[in-house]
């Protein structure tokens, strides 16, 4: 009853998220290991961190949907961070991070986090992405950033005033969490 239950909770977060977490190979392979992280008690929260374009060409051989993704599924076990990187392209191992400071900032400003309130003047039919959801038996918090919402100026059509609540967004926890988040794992694609 527990599986189902998650498995309804991922399907729904899915749904409700749109062309953030669509229905792919990848985001099939997220949302299973999702299932069996939660399902086998190995975490009681499990953190889906995606950064990518909506619009772009993949340069890879294998082809991906309509967007290029990088997903990330990061769970805490015994007081160490393990991340699984899950692309469409290629399959990782998971691995210990060194510190679990980022996850530790995660629970603790998790409110904040997912309570950012991001706003936009337009939407774009070509943009990158930060996409975060935290699931746990009982929810599952979302939280999507795209590119154009920290612009500065970027005037896409006539008319367009460009986005002018750029500072405002640039303040958000959830802006301030993804930019450590991302640089965490940077450094750790370099080392791959």
């Amino acid at each position: 009853m527990r599986t189902l239950l998650i498995c309804i909770i991922l399907f729904l977060a899915n749904d409700l998220n749109g062309q953030s977490f669509s229905r792919s190979k990848t985001g099939s392979l997220i949302d299973e290991k999702v299932s069996i992280i939660l399902r086998d008690n190995q975490s009681d929260k499990v953190l889906v961190y995606q950064w990518g374009c909506f619009g772009c060409r993949s340069s890879e051989k294998c082809k991906c949907i309509d967007e290029v993704v990088t997903s990330y599924v990061i769970w805490n076990v015994n007081s160490k961070l393990k991340v699984l990187r899950i692309d469409c392209c290629n399959n990782y191992e998971s691995f210990f991070l060194k510190s679990d400071r980022i996850w530790k900032q995660l629970i603790e400003n998790e409110v904040k986090i997912f309570d950012s309130d991001f706003k936009g003047n337009s939407l774009r039919t070509h943009y990158f992405f930060d996409n975060m959801r935290l699931v746990s038996d009982e929810r599952v918090l979302i939280m999507n950033t795209y590119d154009y919402y920290f612009e500065h100026g970027v005037k896409y059509f006539k008319g367009d005033k460009g986005n002018s609540y750029r500072k405002q967004n640039l303040r958000q926890p959830a802006k301030h969490f993804v930019d450590k988040l991302k640089n965490e794992l940077k450094t750790l694609s370099k080392k791959e």
